[in-house]
C-alpha cells in the first residue's frame, strides 16, 4: 500500500491553513496510493471524504510537494473503511492493522485451546495459562493504543 521511502518535511500544513490547490495537491497523491484499496469511489466522493477527515498535510522539504504522512495516509484510509458501506468487501491496511490481527487471533487461539484441555479450568497448570494470557493483555499494546487514537480524533469530530 504506502512506500518505505523516507520524506524529510519542512512542516505540517494544518488542512484548514492549506490553499485549494495544496489541498488538491494532497488529494491527488492520496488518491494515487489508495486507489486500488479504495475502489468504486467518484472524484465527489473522494473530495468529500478528504474535505471531512481534514487530515494534517505535511510539505515535502526537498520537493515542496504536499502530501499525507504514511501514519495519516493509514489513518485516512482506515477511517473510510469504517464510514463506507459495510457490504462491501474492504482489505485491511498496514502492517499495524495485521499485527493487530494477529495477535487477536493467537490470543483466541490459546483462550480456545484451554477451554478445550480444561473446560472446567480446574486444573493448575490451566490457572498458569491464564495467568499469562491475562498478562499479555494487560501489559497494553502501543500499536493499539496508536491506532485506537487515530480512529477516535475523527470520530469525535464527526460527533
Amino acid at each position: 500500500m504506502l512506500s518505505s521511502q523516507t520524506h524529510t518535511f519542512a512542516n505540517a500544513l494544518p488542512y484548514d491553513s492549506a490553499t485549494p490547490a495544496q489541498r488538491e495537491q494532497a488529494l491527488v497523491h492520496t488518491r494515487q496510493l489508495l486507489q486500488s484499496q479504495l475502489p468504486g469511489f467518484n472524484n465527489d466522493q473522494w473530495v468529500n471524504m478528504f474535505t471531512t477527515y481534514a487530515p494534517q498535510l505535511y510539505v515535502e522539504t526537498e520537493t515542496g510537494a504536499v502530501i499525507l504522512t504514511e501514519d495519516v495516509l493509514v489513518g485516512f484510509a482506515n477511517w473510510v473503511n469504517l464510514h463506507r458501506d459495510i457490504n462491501q468487501e474492504v482489505p485491511l491496511y498496514g502492517h499495524e492493522t495485521y499485527y493487530l490481527a494477529r495477535n487477536l487471533v493467537s490470543y483466541s487461539q490459546d483462550a480456545k485451546d484451554l477451554l478445550t484441555s480444561d473446560p472446567d479450568l480446574s486444573r493448575p497448570e490451566s490457572i498458569d495459562v491464564m495467568r499469562a494470557l491475562f498478562s499479555r493483555l494487560s501489559v497494553g499494546n502501543s500499536v493499539a493504543e496508536r491506532v485506537y487514537h487515530t480512529f477516535e480524533q475523527p470520530i469525535k469530530q464527526t460527533r
